[in-house]
Formats: structure tokens, C-alpha cells, sequence
């Protein structure tokens, strides 16, 4: 996800229901498969990221 532009949470959401919308079809792709399983671990880590960073954002907020 290494744009210029930050991605939402919910932009980001959004593409990860899509890819398991496209995981649960019946018109599955081996090897496209492969790739999608990738762009979804992408977008896990991205999220977990984007999570932990409004988590010590928080943290910080209540300390003040």
C-alpha cells in the first residue's frame, strides 16, 4: 500500500472484504490465487499497523 496518499482504514477494509469475496467464488485460479493470498497478507499487516499506530495515538491522548 506504499502510495503517496494515505489509505483509510476503511479504504483498506474495503479491499480486503473484496479479496475474500474472490476467495469464497467458485472460479478459483490457482495461481492467481497465490498473488491474492499475498495482497491479502499485505493488507492484513497494513491494517494491523494502521491499528496499533491509532492505538498509541490513543494512549498518548489519554496521558496528556
Amino acid at each position: 500500500m506504499a502510495t503517496n496518499k494515505s489509505v483509510t482504514y476503511k479504504e483498506l477494509r474495503e479491499k480486503l472484504d473484496e479479496l475474500m469475496l474472490w476467495f469464497e467464488g467458485d472460479d478459483l485460479d490457482v495461481d492467481e490465487a497465490i498473488g491474492k493470498h499475498a495482497e491479502a497478507e499485505k493488507i492484513i499487516a497494513d491494517l494491523e499497523a494502521y491499528l496499533k499506530n491509532t492505538e498509541q495515538k490513543i494512549q498518548k491522548i489519554k496521558s496528556l
